[in-house]
């Protein structure tokens, strides 16, 4: 009888465990790895607007820990992203546009905190083609989750970019197995870098299959092209399901890096979804929707495709409802706003000027004499 006591509980746990692989094992198992993974992706490009908030811990290799808080809104159709940083550590406040005020080739910046050579708050707006250039875009926060970078990392990140790594997939295999007891598809497979240099990465993916397709798992290992260790990635995630749009998204994501001769790098990710596919409310990627842009903040322009400062020459401020040029500004500061400068009289430069006109007007007189001299000698020698 005391052994019966004790063995039912991990006969009925063996039992439970081994009925839920059954289960999964007579699911339809994709017809190949690369149907999970696509199916990954494009439930993500699926979602095409949405708003949510996004709080990092970042853990240094000294233990030290930094928290920032994102709030991002985003329209894909319209190429329009908003994301305002906040520092809680400093309390200072950071908002990037793309696709803002009604254009889609401009980008906005504007910062609350002392910037050397910029002074306090400040608001600039370029063209997004110079972000670009630079690799600074923020990231597309549909990314999170999918791929093992951390979360500023994923601006680099685009759609094709993914699809591109699943169309090289090689030596693919899937089984059912369990992992934080939810059924799954683990999907392991190697890629190539298309570069040709050699690199090697093998990846494991654990798929929740009746979680909408979503990650909960992603392991990554790279090594070169002598087989050595490059580099090791990993994210973890907790899913969510909102019912307003039907979606399964990460709440939590742990992301995890390890280089050779590098402190290990770690980030905690906590996402709170406010929409998925709503209409984003109206002034979101507009000036007078950044709450924090206070009127009297100075505007400063970069020249780029698509837009350019509005008439005059400057310079510009922010009066609550548009930019204007800030006359008061100008006039205390001398500055030149649409008219040309008057031209100053300066008199140490007028004396140089009137010394050097009398130089001139004294060697001229002195050669012309010098030449009536020598030709009149020689008109008197041709005739004598």
């Amino acid at each position: 009888m005391y052994v019966s006591r004790f063995c039912l509980p991990w006969v009925s746990g063996l039992f439970a465990l081994l009925s839920q692989i059954a289960l999964a094992s007579a699911q339809d198992i994709p017809a190949s790895p690369r149907d999970l993974e696509m199916g990954a992706v494009e439930s993500r490009q699926a979602i095409r607007c949405g708003h949510i908030t996004a709080t990092t811990r970042g853990l240094n290799g000294q233990g030290e820990e930094h928290k920032v808080v994102y709030e991002c809104w985003f329209n894909a159709d319209q190429s329009q992203q908003r994301m305002d940083r906040l520092d809680p550590s400093t309390g200072w406040t950071e908002v990037n546009c793309y696709g803002c005020a009604g254009d889609a080739r401009r980008h906005v910046f504007y910062t609350d905190r002392i910037i050397p050579g910029m002074g306090g708050a400040a608001l600039r707006i370029q063209s997004s083609t110079i972000m670009q250039r630079a690799l600074r875009m923020d990231p597309d926060v549909r990314f999170i989750g999918i791929a093992t970078d951390g979360f500023l990392n994923l601006g680099h990140l685009r759609f094709g970019v993914l699809t591109d790594n699943i169309g090289r997939m090689q030596d693919e295999s899937i089984e059912v197995t369990m992992l934080d007891d939810q059924t799954c598809w683990l999907v392991s497979w190697v890629r190539l870098a298309p570069q040709g240099t050699g690199v090697r990465a093998t990846e494991k993916t654990w798929f929740a299959e009746h979680l909408g397709r979503n990650i909960i798992r992603k392991e990554i290992q790279s090594t070169n092209a002598m087989g050595e260790f490059i580099a090791e990635s990993e994210i973890h995630c907790e899913l969510q399901f909102h019912a307003a749009s039907g979606i399964w998204f990460p709440a939590v994501v742990d992301y995890r890096h390890v280089e050779p001769g590098r402190p290990e790098w770690k980030e905690h990710l906590e996402i709170t979804v406010h929409s998925f596919n709503e209409p984003i409310p109206e002034g979101t990627f507009e000036l007078t929707g950044i709450e924090i842009l206070k009127p009297g903040t100075g505007v400063s322009w970069l020249e780029g495709e698509g837009h350019g400062p509005p008439p005059g020459n400057g310079p510009f401020v922010w009066n609550g409802s548009e930019i204007i040029v800030d006359y008061e500004h100008a006039r205390k500061n001398m500055l030149p706003l649409s008219k040309a400068p008057e031209k100053v009289r300066d008199p140490l430069r007028i004396a140089l000027v009137l010394v050097n006109l009398l130089a001139l007007l004294t060697g001229a007189v002195y050669y012309g004499r010098l030449h009536f001299r020598e030709k009149a000698n020689l008109d008197r020698d041709s005739a004598e």
